[in-house]
């Protein structure tokens, strides 16, 4: 086998691992795409992203009518809370994948970020400038990128 394993899970140099189709955790899984990408964990993880931002924004938003929450905080706790939805439906993404968690949950990032932007621009045009737009779009990779990372270890 290409990759050093023989037949029955036994390594070239007679180690036996624990998935005989090819020796590695995650490589023997039955039913898994083999391509480089695995598109509709993306998407399920964008779309539990977006989900988890919108029950957020609900949330605070009952939080600024109903307690002494300024609009200051509200912006902070969704900024912050955004995050956290990426790294959420990244870290399911990546689950779902089972392999290359850091790519899948990057994409998750991105996809979400995007959405997230494309929405504050269509809501308030001329608010966001290229620097914030590039910013976010990095710090959103990288929180996908763990969230991924977290993900794949979990599966």
């Amino acid at each position: 086998m290409p990759d050093g394993t023989a037949a029955g899970g036994m390594a070239a140099d007679g180690r036996s691992y624990p998935f005989p189709e090819s020796g590695r955790a995650g490589g023997g899984r039955v039913g898994k795409s083999e391509s480089f990408l695995d598109t509709a964990a993306i998407v399920r993880g964008t779309a539990a992203s977006l989900v988890l931002s919108l029950a957020l924004s609900l949330v605070l938003a009952g939080a600024v009518r109903w307690t002494g929450l300024t609009d200051q905080h509200f912006h902070v706790a969704l900024y912050y809370g955004g995050f956290l939805s990426i790294l959420g439906g990244a870290a399911w993404a990546g689950h779902m994948a089972d392999r290359r968690g850091w790519l899948h949950g990057g994409f998750v990032g991105l996809a979400a970020m995007t959405v997230s932007l494309a929405l504050t621009a269509a809501g308030m045009p001329g608010v966001l400038t290229a620097a914030d737009v590039t910013l976010q779009a990095l710090l959103a990779f990288l929180v996908g990128c763990l969230g991924g990372v977290i993900g794949v270890n979990l599966a």
